[in-house]
């Protein structure tokens, strides 16, 4: 536990967040889904996601982690695209299963 807790304060530091503002994110997230305003959903994971929190969907709750942060892209009119899917269907920063990859 002692571990994870370090990891998240690591996480958190190097995103310039609190828990709070993690948790502040989380719930406006989750007021746009229940809207149906999945766009802006899916751009509060986005930017997270590029600070190195990573939001998984946990039954009825969503909790984050740690991950390796992932930079947004340009698309060719300017526009900020974000993290691309993995061919895989991983989500970006996000690891596999050791026995993910065994036949």
């Amino acid at each position: 536990m002692q571990v994870l807790k370090q990891l998240n304060d690591k996480a958190l530091k190097r995103a310039e967040l609190t828990e709070e503002d993690i948790q502040q994110r989380i719930q406006e997230r989750a007021l746009a889904r229940k809207n149906k305003d999945f766009t802006l959903g899916d751009q509060i994971r986005k930017d997270l996601t590029t600070k190195g929190i990573a939001l998984m969907d946990v039954g009825s709750e969503t909790i984050w982690r740690p991950c390796v942060p992932v930079e947004l892209a340009k698309s060719s009119d300017g526009q900020l695209t974000g993290p691309s899917d993995t061919s895989d269907g991983q989500q970006p920063g996000q690891l596999k299963p050791a026995d993910a990859t065994k036949p």
